[in-house]
């Protein structure tokens, strides 16, 4: 993608940034600025909140951290389901009841004037320094693609960046930022779509050969192999081999009898995972008929299943054929039962 067509995608986006800002920001008073009037829908300042948690370091830091850190993300993650929760149920109805714009007024009512100004002072450091560093790392990757081989200075980068996010907050305040965060929690959101999409794509990946690589790692993990035993993978499209955890891949000459020997177990692992997955399906099918036909057991079910292989074959299978498996008793029940589940179906 060249520079050229990042930055006309970054023009669209924030035309159509603004565009939100001025039709969510028309009739906007001082009373109105930090609170919208308490009158946006909760759906979506509940997606826009989802987006306000994610910014371009999610998207930059965050895959780098869960590889070398594993599910202890995740658990901070679940932490912030827990402190959602106390928001919704706690703190919101909190500051609908009291007529607050922020967690501080409150505790300028409740503790004092000193207390209000160390929360407020607190909150604005560690904001300022976080919002700073998120800032950076977004300038450092635009300046990257579009502004450098454009020529065009950082400073300059920086100062465009600032002005444009200070246009279209101050046009109508919280109500502007809440529909221009909506906006950015559909975009952000699929962009992770796209990514997985285009990464598996580009891995020859399907969605289900996606989900069977990803399965493969857990299972080894999960009966402690990692390590022990060598794990690999190998692409569809281009025919690479992946190992877990290296994001290049190994390129195998195309004619090489050793590619040949991969391949050879990518299609029998293959081959003997769809007929387990058949023949266990058909064992549920004919387990779960044979549940419904009083007088046969557990024995006389694994008899016919394991001389006629499938439920369909007993089915077609005449009475005498069944009697040769069970005997002529348990074949008439077996036989009538059938005769009469087919009849019902149709």
């Amino acid at each position: 993608m060249t520079p050229v067509i990042v930055l006309a995608t970054i023009v669209g986006y924030f035309i159509l940034l603004f565009l939100v800002s001025y039709v969510a920001g028309r009739n906007s008073d001082n009373a109105s600025f930090f609170t919208g009037s308490r009158q946006a829908p909760w759906y979506i300042v509940a997606f826009a909140t989802m987006g306000a948690a994610i910014s371009g370091v999610t998207f930059i830091s965050v895959p780098g951290m869960v590889v070398t850190k594993g599910y202890s993300y995740l658990q901070m993650v679940l932490g912030f389901i827990i402190g959602y929760i106390a928001i919704a149920f706690v703190l919101v109805p909190l500051f609908y009841k009291k007529n607050l714009i922020s967690i501080y007024g409150y505790l300028e009512q409740r503790f004092g004037a000193m207390t209000y100004k160390s929360g407020a002072w607190f909150f604005f450091v560690s904001k300022m320094l976080g919002a700073a560093v998120r800032f950076f790392v977004v300038c450092v990757v635009l300046q990257s693609l579009v502004f450098e081989p454009l020529g065009i200075p950082f400073v300059f980068n920086v100062i465009v960046t600032i002005a444009l996010i200070w246009l279209y907050t101050k046009q109508g305040g919280v109500k502007t930022v809440i529909w221009t965060d909506t906006l950015k929690s559909f975009c952000l959101v699929m962009s992770v779509i796209l990514c997985i999409v285009f990464i598996a794509r580009g891995l020859g990946y399907d969605f289900s050969t996606m989900v069977s690589a990803v399965a493969a790692v857990e299972a080894f993990d999960a009966m402690g192999l990692r390590g022990k035993v060598a794990l690999a993978g190998i692409a569809k499209r281009l025919e690479e081999i992946y190992f877990p955890g290296d994001s290049v891949p190994l390129y195998i000459d195309k004619n090489s009898e050793s590619l040949k020997v991969v391949q050879h177990l990518r299609d029998e692992a293959h081959r003997f995972g769809i007929t387990h997955h058949r023949n266990r399906r058909s064992k549920g099918q004919l387990h779960s008929t044979f549940d419904d036909i009083k007088g046969v057991g557990e024995k006389t079910r694994d008899a016919l299943l394991k001389h006629f292989k499938s439920l369909k074959r007993v089915k077609d299978a005449s009475i005498d054929e069944i009697a040769e498996v069970v005997g002529p008793a348990k074949a008439k029940i077996v036989y009538e039962g059938l005769r009469s589940e087919i009849v019902e179906t149709k």
